[in-house]
């Protein structure tokens, strides 16, 4: 097995791990309107898993909207050298900085439950093809440049481990709550 499908393996687990003791309380707490409920995080992590990430994998592997060639910007390449997100780093879509990103509306536990195993066999299914591609046909990402379809999978899954510190971040919110 590759290394990719083991990292999304053991990233997924956190997930699946965190929905087995999640209460419906705890998932649709808020601590406050700046900051997400688990499951709105959860919404943004299983929606941009296909809207972003495999959208953007396939589109490179079927050689549409995008070109031969191009290069990783200066963060592109670090996270890409560092295998992952730097630990304190809060990269945000262009659209949240303008305050025109639309609220996200989380689901039940159930939900994720059943979707997030569905999205980890997506990307899983993608890595093999990814791994086998040339990796000349690109598209573009919005802060780290132009990547092939493999870069973009192990984007996928640096996003998905990011966000188990905000995932824990917010549990921690919960839980204080509860004391006070």
């Amino acid at each position: 097995m590759s290394k990719l499908k083991e990292d999304f393996k053991a990233t997924f687990q956190a997930y699946f791990d965190g929905l087995n003791t999640f209460t419906d309380s705890e998932f649709k707490y808020k601590e406050s309107e700046e900051i997400w409920s688990l499951a709105q995080m959860m919404e943004h992590v299983h929606g941009s898993g296909y809207t972003f990430f495999l959208a953007n994998v396939n589109r490179c592997l079927e050689q549409r909207e995008g070109q031969i060639g191009g290069d990783l910007t200066d963060a592109g390449s670090y996270i890409m050298y560092k295998n992952g997100f730097p630990a304190a780093s809060k990269y945000k879509h262009p659209n949240h900085k303008k305050g025109n990103a639309p609220e996200l509306v989380g689901k039940k536990i159930a939900y994720y439950k059943k979707e997030m195993p569905v999205l980890l066999e997506g990307l899983l299914a993608k890595v093999t093809d990814a791994e086998k591609d040339a990796g000349e046909y690109k598209t573009q990402h919005f802060v780290f440049g132009m990547m092939n379809a493999e870069q973009w999978l192990m984007n996928a899954e640096f996003h998905i481990r990011h966000h188990i510190v905000q995932m824990n971040e917010l549990r921690a919110y919960f839980l204080a709550s509860q004391t006070t």
